[in-house]
């Protein structure tokens, strides 16, 4: 996955919980796997979740890994989005 061609970026977070591991941490197993992709620490997941919805091509998808709590936070973002007219886009 690390090196899928799939993936252009990762854009990392740390989560808020207890079992979650530090973004900077991933980011260092990330940047250690030869051919792997680049990366970019972010304060939060929404933040993560919002550079890559800017990075992203018009036709591009962002796919969400990790915990419920990672997807929990990202679909609070969309939903926001939603009930603010969509200004994501």
């Amino acid at each position: 996955l690390f090196r899928s061609p799939h993936v252009d970026h990762w854009h990392l977070a740390t989560v808020e919980a207890t079992r979650g591991a530090r973004a900077e941490a991933l980011k260092a197993v990330l940047d250690a796997v030869p051919g792997a992709r680049t990366t970019a620490v972010h304060a939060s997941v929404a933040a993560a979740f919002l550079a890559a919805r800017a990075a992203a091509p018009p036709a591009g998808r962002i796919l969400v890994v990790g915990s419920f709590v990672t997807v929990g936070e990202v679909l609070r973002v969309l939903e926001t989005n939603d009930e603010a007219g969509g200004a994501l886009g």
